[in-house]
């Protein structure tokens, strides 16, 4: 196996300044000023490091404080809104299954669950959602004849208000939550 020597390849030598080490060093170190040093990248690469270390703190902290927020809706969602439409559960409307009902009472919580856990509602939006889940749960208490239609309503706004949040793209239908099957059809589908 034959070997060229250093810069030579087929009789010719190379000049210097056709050598690519030589040319990055010329074109991108300025020549040191008049009895000055030469300067390093050294400060560079501190002021860079230094530079990424305080946008990294930064957006740390932003995304600390925006996920502390979102537990807190979450918690709120949670803890105050869903467990409204829990006082349904003891209702038996007339021609239906406890174990239907039940389930479908248990559908709409984890529904409720998903739309305040979604990141689309302000504490102040809960507190009105919870106002309507009040009023309705109360109309179901009041008449139990029209407790399922009253369920089926908070379904049906629910899915209608956030309906893009619903959906699910590893379930073979798309949806996240199935609508139970007790309830009237929905006349749009989400």
């Amino acid at each position: 196996m034959a070997t060229t020597p250093n810069g030579r390849q087929n009789g010719y030598v190379s000049h210097p300044s056709h050598r690519f080490d030589d040319l990055a060093d010329l074109a991108f170190r300025r020549p040191p000023a008049p009895g000055g040093r030469e300067r390093s990248g050294r400060r560079f690469v501190l002021l860079t490091a230094l530079g990424v270390a305080v946008l990294w703190g930064g957006l740390y902290v932003m995304f600390h404080q925006w996920r502390s927020q979102y537990l807190v809706r979450a918690a709120f969602g949670t803890r105050q809104v869903a467990p409204v439409i829990d006082a349904m559960a003891t209702l038996d409307p007339p021609g239906i299954a406890r174990d239907d009902w039940e389930d479908a009472v248990k559908r709409t919580h984890a529904l409720i669950v998903t739309v305040t856990d979604s990141n689309l509602l302000s504490v102040d939006q809960m507190k009105d959602l919870r106002a309507e889940l009040l009023q309705d749960v109360d109309r179901a208490l009041a008449h139990p004849d029209t407790a399922l239609a009253e369920l089926a309503k908070v379904w049906d706004s629910l899915t209608d208000r956030a309906a893009f949040v619903l959906r699910d793209t590893r379930a073979a239908d798309g949806r996240r939550h199935i609508r139970p099957a007790i309830f009237p059809t929905q006349t749009k589908q989400p």
